[in-house]
């Protein structure tokens, strides 16, 4: 938000510091297009094949998406 308010019209992409459970306030935030969020599939994650847990956290996130989405419209 503090960096929107003197850029308005600019849209912005965050990428640090999302997690889960900031998600949907960043995409509440008008002048936010979308978030990268690198929790989705962590290094160890990975490392470990967990790869059932990364499409759950996926599939939350797109949920998450979704309902911000849905309360905008």
């Amino acid at each position: 938000k503090a960096v929107s308010a003197p850029l308005k019209g600019l849209r912005f992409v965050p990428t640090g510091g999302i997690a889960p459970d900031s998600l949907a306030s960043y995409l509440e935030i008008p002048s936010v297009l979308c978030v990268g969020g690198s929790w989705v599939a962590t290094p160890k994650l990975i490392r470990e094949k967990k790869f059932g847990e990364i499409t759950r956290l996926a599939k939350q996130a797109v949920e998450t998406v979704q309902k911000s989405r849905a309360n905008r419209a």
